[in-house]
């Protein structure tokens, strides 16, 4: 800490406030080591330094002027924060300081997601209404910042002893921000840095946060998109029209014949490309069935005793269909899928068959 910043924190809490001292010439080993279920793991530590030097390329656009000090700045600040908290993590920051930080999700979507609703937030807390809040005597600062955490997030309590709580601590209680409202100050939040600790490209929602400067790390050396304010009205390609496939008109339940079904039946084939295993009971009249996971193909066997084996392999729209034609064949009656580029007539897979699968539909 500087001096000044030193003094002021000696006095918090009556000079009991925590105060660490870190040795300036000590260096860690540079190789780290971590075990995991008996599995030791060794990588070179994370010796990147981190500074303005590093912001001096400029993906996009390529004739933009060099980022001013203010940007630098906020841009170095929000790396750090990312370099020192877990993966997944997004930072935005702003005046020097970290605005929003979301880590340690499953995807830099909900990292980015996170971290733009705690920057909305934080600039929230600058609207006149919140700086002019007149607070009861005696409200301690926990109270006071739980009290703006609700009134900025728009998660006020809706009664009860929750919402005599919220009210209990204020001599005027604020009114709550209406969607207009926050979206008109919201607007007003520009020049921010967004950092991440690899690449995305979830530009829209970072802009929705006044982002000005974007950096991103990681080996993957794709180009970013220009991070363009939702203000300033880009002028985008229109997009072309996408034609989605439509369902034939399906049988009903109660007039579905279930001794007629295999692979080819109508019922089947207008379920090959959207069915899941969460419905994939449904093909058969809603007959139960058991289902088996084998390396992504599906085999249902109905419990009704037909002999009706049907492999379906789930998610592919573009789809061949075939069955053996050797007649010796261990399971002449069973059916086999596979994706559009399978080679045409590969031999038989099962044991013993010299037989060939013979295309009989491309769905």
């Amino acid at each position: 800490y500087e001096p000044a910043a030193l003094e002021i924190l000696k006095k918090k809490k009556g000079g009991k406030y925590l105060v660490l001292q870190i040795d300036e010439n000590w260096v860690p080993a540079d190789v780290e080591t971590r075990t995991v279920y008996g599995i030791k793991l060794q990588q070179h530590r994370n010796d990147a330094k981190i500074g303005p030097n590093i912001f001096s390329t400029i993906i996009t656009p390529k004739d933009s002027a060099p980022l001013s000090e203010d940007a630098l700045r906020d841009l170095t600040v929000a790396t750090l924060a990312v370099k020192y908290t877990q993966s997944n993590s997004v930072c935005y920051a702003a005046r020097g300081q970290t605005i929003g930080l979301g880590a340690g999700q499953q995807s830099r979507i909900h990292c980015t997601r996170l971290a733009g609703d705690k920057s909305d937030n934080w600039w929230l807390r600058f609207h006149p209404r919140v700086l002019g809040i007149k607070w009861k005597k005696g409200t301690k600062r926990p109270d006071k910042s739980n009290a703006i955490d609700l009134l900025v997030s728009g998660e006020l309590p809706k009664g009860g002893k929750e919402r005599e709580a919220f009210e209990g601590v204020f001599e005027d209680v604020p009114a709550a921000f209406t969607e207009a409202e926050r979206e008109e100050w919201l607007g007003k939040l520009t020049n921010v840095a967004v950092s991440s600790d690899a690449f995305f490209d979830d530009i829209e929602s970072e802009s929705d946060s006044g982002e000005s400067n974007i950096d991103n790390h990681g080996e993957d050396e794709q180009e970013l998109k220009s991070a363009l304010k939702k203000s300033s009205n880009p002028v985008t390609a229109e997009a072309p029209a996408v034609q989605r496939p439509t369902l034939p008109p399906q049988t009903d339940p109660k007039d579905l014949d279930v001794k007629t079904l295999n692979p080819l039946t109508a019922e089947i084939i207008a379920r090959q490309a959207t069915i899941n295993i969460g419905t994939i009971g449904h093909v058969a009249h809603g007959k139960s069935t058991v289902v088996k996971a084998i390396s992504g193909v599906q085999t249902v066997r109905f419990k009704n005793e037909l002999i009706r084996n049907i492999t379906i392999k789930l998610g592919y729209a573009n789809a061949k269909i075939y069955q053996c034609d050797n007649q010796e064949c261990p399971r002449p009656g069973c059916f086999r899928s596979y994706k559009s580029e399978k080679e045409v007539d590969p031999p038989c897979e099962r044991e013993g068959c010299e037989g060939t699968y013979r295309l009989l539909r491309h769905v």
